[in-house]
């Protein structure tokens, strides 16, 4: 009986969750030890490298760690052989392997479920006839949709004309075939007809900047920053988009300071007298704090943004564009962020917050408490951990 004994738990990842660097890496990494408080974990994934002895270390602790390293072979292999996985997207087949498909099925006999994270990883539990659940996350057919048309001409579009249709109608087919799914974004939650199969979870930030003080480097203080993952499409674009079209109308004196790890030629390539690459930053949380703003102009981005939370955690003052803002849900323009969607926006915005900084610092606190009390991966790990417990209590 699962009231006698913690149930176990097959979570399934396409790579593994450390470092903790990007949008997937970085929710695995804390909602692991989350369900791991209720659920005897057994975590599989794969990787184009050796996972290093700290990652294992550090996932050995919340269950039985099964890592298998996959060549570039492999993967080529993988996109050589997806006419035969057809329907399946080859986003899904392009981390679909054999080996680790059998290691699967054999553990899943002994277990009471199996986490998919993202729908990468959903083939893998397509046959299993235990509980499936798939954390979707971003609703990524609609988000290639976009890239499509916004990157005409281009590989990256070609690409998305032949994977877009085929991933929308994946995600479809896990809501309605898998028992549990999750979503981040209100708004996609909204185009499945399947809510009663669907839970929204808020995503979390970093515990350590929800117990820290901020703390501001002045340094920055006539300074806007952007963080993110640089070799990130939807932030390259941004970045290229800001200081195409809004650094030129905006005073001499303000500057722009990119901060984000695997930063490539053409980002390193803007760098000049009034903008700043810095790469990876051990702690960027001081910048953040101490800037004139935070901006996350995003042209490509969809759902929550991680760096947007972690600046209005740290109590930054954050300008968005609409679709990272939607995604923050019972927050509004002008109380925990401010929205621009037109350079000319931004360019009005960001001379009014440097000609008056303290006009908006309750802005900055109330971004600091939204955050508390609405993204901890305390939070999200609860509602996780009750929606795979309700189903396996019922099942």
């Amino acid at each position: 009986m699962l009231t006698s004994r913690k149930p176990k738990l097959l979570f399934v990842c396409s790579r593994p969750p450390y470092p903790p660097i990007g949008g997937d890496r970085l929710k695995n990494f804390y909602l692991i030890p989350e369900l791991h408080k209720t659920f005897d974990l057994t975590i599989v994934c794969t990787g184009s490298e050796p996972l290093p002895v700290e990652g294992k270390t550090y996932l050995e602790q919340f269950g039985k760690l099964h890592f298998w390293q996959k060549s570039g072979f492999d993967f080529m292999r993988n996109v050589v052989s997806w006419p035969v996985r057809l329907p399946v997207p080859l986003q899904a087949s392009l981390y679909y392997f054999k080996d680790v498909a059998d290691q699967i099925s054999k553990l899943a006999k002994r277990h009471d479920g199996i986490f998919c994270n993202i729908i990468r990883t959903a083939p893998y539990a397509e046959d299993l006839t235990i509980p499936k659940f798939c954390d979707i996350g971003d609703n990524n057919g609609s988000y290639y949709s976009h890239l499509m048309k916004a990157r005409k001409l281009s590989p990256i579009a070609l690409y998305c004309l032949l994977d877009q249709p085929l991933i929308a109608r994946y995600e479809r087919h896990v809501v309605d075939t898998f028992d549990h799914s999750f979503l981040f974004n209100p708004e996609e939650l909204n185009s499945y007809n399947a809510s009663s199969k669907l839970t929204l979870i808020p995503h979390g930030v970093k515990p350590s900047l929800l117990e820290r003080e901020p703390v501001s480097d002045s340094n920055f203080s006539n300074t806007l920053v952007f963080l993110g993952k640089m070799d990130s499409l939807p932030n390259m674009t941004a970045v290229e988009w800001f200081i195409s079209h809004v650094m030129p109308l905006l005073p001499d004196a303000i500057q722009l300071a990119v901060i984000g790890a695997n930063p490539p030629a053409r980002i390193m390539a803007l760098t000049g007298p009034r903008v700043r690459v810095l790469g990876f930053v051990e702690d960027p949380y001081p910048a953040l704090h101490g800037a004139l703003a935070v901006v996350a102009p995003m042209q490509l981005g969809r759902g929550i943004q991680n760096k947007v939370l972690e600046a209005m955690a740290v109590g930054s003052l954050c300008i968005l564009t609409s679709p990272p803002a939607r995604a923050l849900e019972n927050a509004e323009d002008g109380r925990e962020f401010l929205i621009a969607d037109e350079p000319g926006q931004f360019a009005e915005l960001i001379q009014k917050i440097a000609a008056d900084p303290g006009a908006y610092s309750a802005v900055r606190t109330l971004a600091r408490r939204y955050i508390i009390e609405n993204h901890s991966w305390e939070r999200a790990g609860s509602i996780y951990t009750k929606a795979v417990m309700d189903y396996l209590l019922r099942a």
